[in-house]
C-alpha cells in the first residue's frame, strides 16, 4: 500500500499508519488513544506486544474503554469518571481496594 492514499485505507490500516507515525520522533512519552480500535484480533495482539516491548524504554499512556486490554499491558491504571480520578494503582491493588475480581467490575463499582 506504499502508493495508496491514507484516506482510502481501512480503519485498521489507518490506525496502524497513525501508530507508526507516532513513533517517528522517538519521543520518551507516547500518548495513545484507543490504539487497537478497528484492528482484527491478530493485529491487536501484535500491537499490544509492541506496546509492551516499548514500555521497557519509554512511558506509554493509553486512553481506552477496553479494560481487558488495559489490564493486560498496564503497570499503572487510573480509573476516571466525569473528569475525576476515582482510583489509581496497579491492577492488583485496584482489585483489592474495590473487592472485585476484574477491572471491569472495579470500573462499574467506582463509576455508578
Amino acid at each position: 500500500v506504499r502508493n495508496v492514499r491514507i484516506d482510502t485505507l481501512s480503519k485498521g490500516y489507518r490506525r496502524r499508519v497513525g501508530f507508526a507515525v507516532s513513533l517517528l520522533g522517538n519521543a520518551p512519552i507516547l500518548l495513545l488513544d484507543e490504539p487497537t480500535d478497528g484492528l482484527d484480533p491478530n493485529q491487536k495482539a501484535h500491537l499490544l506486544g509492541l506496546i509492551d516491548d516499548m514500555s521497557k524504554e519509554k512511558t506509554i499512556i493509553i486512553s481506552t474503554h477496553l479494560l481487558d486490554e488495559a489490564a493486560s499491558v498496564a503497570d499503572r491504571i487510573l480509573i476516571m469518571h466525569k473528569g475525576i480520578i476515582k482510583m489509581d494503582g496497579d491492577l492488583e491493588s485496584i482489585l483489592k481496594r474495590t473487592s472485585t475480581i476484574s477491572l471491569e467490575n472495579a470500573f462499574i463499582k467506582l463509576t455508578r
